[in-house]
């Protein structure tokens, strides 16, 4: 679906978002860099809402903009205060994303078997998302911080269990383009955290990190542009 040429001005307008990121960046202008993730999410956001002329979807579109909120915040993420309340708007935010997926899962459509190593897999994602944010304690300005991520961390491993069950359940083009615009988002945030805590190949981190971002945002737009026109009842 996210290859359609129908959005051809999606893919430039991601395009753009890129390069002008990298350039900021490259010119070490940090907070405009961090600013214009929070762009990307509210445009994308905004996009379906225009094109949607019945009645709007809700619960995705909350999402891209609490995140976008997030993002801005992060401009002083180096002040503790604002540093907490971003996580606590991105936490909030993957909450309604995964409001909206668990209203299309029924879970009477799945197997007792499957249900059990679908929690064992997230179950041991979680963990080593754990252990990744007992790498990052020293970095953190408090425990309340570190408290704060591993909730974010919790919620986020809940959403990919949700959506790894609603791509089960109904296996489809849309499904498939939703499952991938959260597996993106998951790692965008992985690597976000090893950029800018500068663990490992922090540049590079840095540019997956918001490849990543751009992918999710952009298929999330797809995904509610296209859903729209199937069934009303499928609005997210």
């Amino acid at each position: 679906m996210f290859f359609n040429r129908k959005y051809r001005n999606l893919y430039l307008l991601a395009i753009v978002f890129f390069l002008i990121g990298a350039v900021f960046h490259s010119l070490e202008v940090f907070f405009v860099y961090r600013a214009i993730r929070g762009v990307i999410q509210f445009t994308f956001a905004i996009i379906p809402l225009m094109v949607i002329k019945e009645e709007k979807p809700v619960f995705l579109p909350l999402y891209l903009l609490l995140s976008a909120v997030a993002s801005f915040l992060t401009i002083g993420f180096e002040i503790a205060f604002l540093a907490d309340l971003s996580i606590v708007f991105n936490a909030l935010a993957y909450v309604f994303f995964a409001i909206a997926v668990y209203q299309q899962t029924d879970f009477r459509k799945v197997s007792k078997v499957l249900l059990a190593v679908f929690v064992l897999l997230l179950t041991i994602n979680g963990y080593l998302c754990y252990e990744f944010s007992l790498v990052l304690e020293p970095y953190f300005n408090s425990q309340f911080t570190l408290w704060l991520v591993n909730i974010q961390t919790f919620i986020i491993i809940s959403l990919l269990f949700l959506t790894l069950v609603y791509n089960y359940i109904h296996s489809n083009t849309y499904s498939w383009t939703l499952t991938l615009a959260v597996l993106a988002m998951f790692f965008s945030e992985v690597f976000r955290g090893i950029g800018y805590y500068d663990i490992i190949f922090p540049t590079v981190a840095v540019y997956l990190a918001r490849i990543l971002l751009l992918f999710s945002a952009f298929n999330i737009a797809v995904f509610l542009m296209e859903v729209s026109k199937k069934s009303k009842k499928d609005l997210f």
